[in-house]
């Protein structure tokens, strides 16, 4: 998954710069690309990631997109923002945060 979502964000990158995806679209896919990556990271217990980072990358980019286009990506923001409060509460329910956003992601068709 996590050679998958690195593909994702490389073609994210080429697609962007020649102007065929929108603005919109493209924080969308970075976003399910980076929890993609982020749920591999937790699984496999990985202690050489910065998580902050990461989350916060998540967060950005799930902002951005909603505020591009909130019909498309209000639910996946919303989740995304309700995962950073379970985190930052110590809530244990964060896990289940993660899977309503993957679960958002595969929705959307960008995981």
């Amino acid at each position: 998954m996590k050679i998958g979502a690195i593909a994702v964000i490389g073609l994210l990158m080429l697609t962007g710069c020649s102007g065929g995806m929108s603005k919109s679209t493209e924080f969308g896919i970075k976003t399910c690309a980076q929890v993609g990556v982020l749920d591999q990271f937790m699984q496999e217990k990985n202690n050489t990631v910065d998580y902050q980072v990461m989350l916060q990358d998540i967060y950005d980019s799930a902002n951005e997109a909603v505020a591009y286009d909130p019909d498309k990506f209000g639910q996946l923001a919303l989740l995304v923002n309700r995962m950073k409060d379970s985190i930052a509460r110590g809530d244990r329910k964060v896990l289940l945060d993660l899977v309503a956003v993957e679960g958002e992601c595969k929705n959307l068709g960008y995981l």
